[in-house]
């Protein structure tokens, strides 16, 4: 009886703590998308759209990045306006961008299946 009562009082103790863990890890978040919503107010769409890829897929593996259509034309008009500068970018920044053959796919499949885009249909 008394071992029984020892253990839900330590199952209770441990739920109350991970309670007050998702209390401030609610608070943090609520922080964090108030900053955002400020940064949006602070700059245009694309560079929103721009920031907000960055902070998804930093946290993947390069092989496990997954980009929207819009994401890969965003890149792709990037790269073809400055390659070095968008290789530099990748390498020594790091930042989360397509690789230049899932960009070379793209430009091939969108070139063929529509209408010529002009970057302001880049973004729905």
């Amino acid at each position: 009886m008394y071992d029984a009562a020892v253990k839900s009082i330590r199952t209770c103790n441990r739920q109350k703590l991970k309670i007050e863990e998702l209390k401030e890890t609610i608070k943090n978040l609520k922080r964090s998308m108030e900053e955002m919503e400020f940064f949006d107010s602070k700059v245009n769409e694309v560079t929103s759209r721009f920031i907000k890829l960055q902070v998804k897929q930093e946290k993947k593996k390069p092989k496990g990045r997954r980009y929207t259509l819009p994401e890969k034309l965003m890149a792709l008009v990037m790269m073809k306006n400055a390659p070095k500068q968008y290789r530099m970018q990748t390498k020594l920044f790091g930042w989360a961008l397509p690789s230049r053959r899932v960009l070379m796919k793209v430009s091939f499949t969108t070139l063929f299946n529509s209408t010529p885009r002009t970057y302001g249909d880049v973004i729905p």
